[in-house]
């Protein structure tokens, strides 16, 4: 699905996608990925020997993929050490030939996260065209039928407390102020 929406790099964000049909899926089609280790912002793993042992797998298992563009250690954070001193070692050791970020908001490369909500085209071409976001998003409403089976007949309109539960609500997107989706 994301070739045929003209995707060119996928985020795995926190690393939760670890079969190899993926990364074999994404060679073929030609989607690049940005492969992260699972910290997220600056919380730290219970077990570091599994932890870095883990990552030393997760290399060998996936270096050898065309389609692994970024190594990333965390989420929206810094590692605390020795992880932030040993991941980036064991990368140039095991792979180094592939950018490595210790932060997914760091910056350059990045330039921040977001926006959540929802713009006029003209917004992504051109204030944010000048950097690179590593994840942005914005609510949508789906299909019909979709929301019948996940809401109550009596909530389906008007707009209430229970599309806040699906992640749209004032505040969270629907309600940009331009107008652009039913609410101004």
């Amino acid at each position: 699905m994301e070739k045929d929406m003209n995707f060119n790099l996928i985020r795995n964000c926190l690393g939760n996608v670890a079969k190899q049909e993926f990364c074999e899926a994404c060679d073929r089609y030609g989607v690049m990925v940005w492969e992260e280790f699972g910290i997220h912002t600056n919380i730290m793993p219970y077990d570091l020997d599994m932890f870095m042992s883990n990552a030393h797998d997760r290399l060998r298992a996936k270096r050898n993929h065309a389609c692994i563009a970024v190594w990333c250690t965390a989420n929206e954070g810094f590692a605390e050490e020795p992880i932030r001193s040993e991941l980036p070692r064991l990368v140039e050791a095991l792979d180094g030939t592939r950018l490595f970020l210790q932060c997914s908001t760091q910056h350059p490369p990045t330039d921040g996260d977001g926006p959540y909500e929802t713009h006029p085209p003209v917004f992504y071409f051109s204030e944010l065209a000048h950097g690179f976001r590593p994840e942005l998003g914005s609510p949508t409403v789906p299909p019909v039928e979709s929301m019948r089976r996940m809401m109550p007949h009596n909530q389906l309109w008007p707009i209430s407390e229970m599309w806040g539960t699906h992640d749209w609500w004032p505040g969270q997107g629907w309600n940009t102020g331009d107008g652009l989706c039913g609410q101004s």
